[in-house]
């Protein structure tokens, strides 16, 4: 296990925000294109005969997420609604993680291995998950879940959220 050396491309600070382009960022752009590029050339790729390598394989994959991810943890009704979205945070970290195993000293690093990247999307899902459970729920029951009657006063209003 190295050190991570950060090499800043482009120095940026913004409302004294250090936004410089490093070679991190650098790593999230192309795990994002990497991403896109193999989502898109999937879509493209695909027959409905079924022939091909590339096609077959992508197939697989998404099976693998639908299967173990969507389906285990949500059930099949509510994962494949959510299956677009967990599909694409799973290639996402997928490739984030491969790019850090090119034999690049010093440059090369995964692009999830930064911690700022992991909890920005923690922060990202969260926000969607509950945005979602606010939209499909109503504010009234999630209010409710958050603050159930049955806790004493004293917790439901300092304590509980």
């Amino acid at each position: 296990m190295g050190e991570h050396h950060v090499f800043v491309h482009l120095p940026i600070e913004l409302l004294g925000l250090n936004l410089s382009i490093t070679n991190f960022v650098v790593m999230l752009f192309v795990a994002a294109g990497l991403t896109f590029l193999f989502l898109v050339s999937a879509a493209r790729a695909f027959r409905p005969t079924g022939e091909g390598r590339f096609p077959n394989l992508v197939e697989a994959l998404l099976g693998f997420v639908q299967e173990n991810v969507t389906d285990a943890c949500m059930g099949h009704h509510h994962g494949a609604a959510w299956f677009p979205f967990v599909a694409t945070v799973f290639f996402f970290i997928l490739f984030g993680n491969l790019i850090g195993l090119i034999p690049v000293p010093g440059y090369f690093h995964a692009a999830t291995s930064n911690l700022n990247v992991t909890a920005m999307m923690a922060v990202v899902v969260f926000v969607i998950v509950q945005a979602v459970a606010i939209k499909t729920h109503g504010p009234k029951y999630y209010l409710a879940l958050l603050f159930p009657k049955s806790a004493p006063a004293i917790l439901r209003y300092t304590l509980m959220p």
